[in-house]
């Protein structure tokens, strides 16, 4: 987003310049498929040829032109326009935000074996922390300070981004934050009895803070 500062610090591009901070996203990006395919050479993982296929086409799928990608597309388009409806930016904001957010949870499904269904539990999981995220983070642009965050603020209503506040309001973007964080926990009850949820649940503590209520 062009930001000057993250957690208080200098960008990559205003520290090191804008194209090494490009090549540092090239190179980071390009590690998780590395990552990825030395995966299979691990024999405590079992992991087949078919696994990490499978792994490295949903990371692929998440982060590509089916997903972050499109999404940051469909943001830089929508920029200065207003989107028709929630639907619309909802579905902009699961492709920016909410793929790369449900992809380590498929991988984590590859990798235990889960059923279709506690797949689908894991991913409806992600989907609504996605959103919930990508809430929140609107929420903090419009109530935070830059002291607080870090970072710029209020810079989404300069730029003319589509945002949930902006569409719904304070109040009712607060109130459909709650929603998707009760429906991420929600999604948890069919993959409970597999394994240890307690760690996805702590995840669901970062909307703790405060958003300005």
């Amino acid at each position: 987003d062009n930001d000057d500062y993250r957690r208080g610090q200098l960008t990559n591009h205003k520290q090191f310049s804008e194209a090494l901070a490009i090549l540092a996203g090239d190179g980071l990006l390009t590690l998780a498929f590395q990552w990825l395919g030395e995966l299979g050479s691990n024999p405590e993982l079992a992991l087949t040829t078919t696994d990490v296929a499978q792994m490295v086409t949903v990371l692929a799928q998440a982060a590509g032109p089916s997903g972050m990608v499109a999404g940051q597309v469909i943001d830089i388009e929508a920029t200065g326009k207003k989107l028709p409806d929630l639907a619309a930016v909802a579905e902009l904001d699961a492709l920016k935000t909410g793929a790369l957010l449900t992809a380590p949870l498929q991988l984590a499904a590859i990798r235990l074996k889960l059923s279709a269904e506690q797949t689908k539990a894991l991913i409806g999981f992600g989907q609504h922390f996605g959103v919930a995220f990508q809430i929140y983070d609107d929420l903090l642009d419009y109530l935070g300070t830059e002291a607080e965050l870090g970072k710029g603020v209020h810079k989404d209503v300069a730029a003319g981004k589509n945002t949930y506040p902006e569409l719904l309001g304070i109040i009712e973007a607060k109130q459909y934050l709650q929603a998707e964080i009760n429906a991420a926990k929600a999604s948890l009850t069919n993959v409970m009895p597999s394994f240890n949820h307690q760690l996805l649940l702590s995840f669901l503590s970062y909307f703790d803070k405060d958003s300005g209520q």
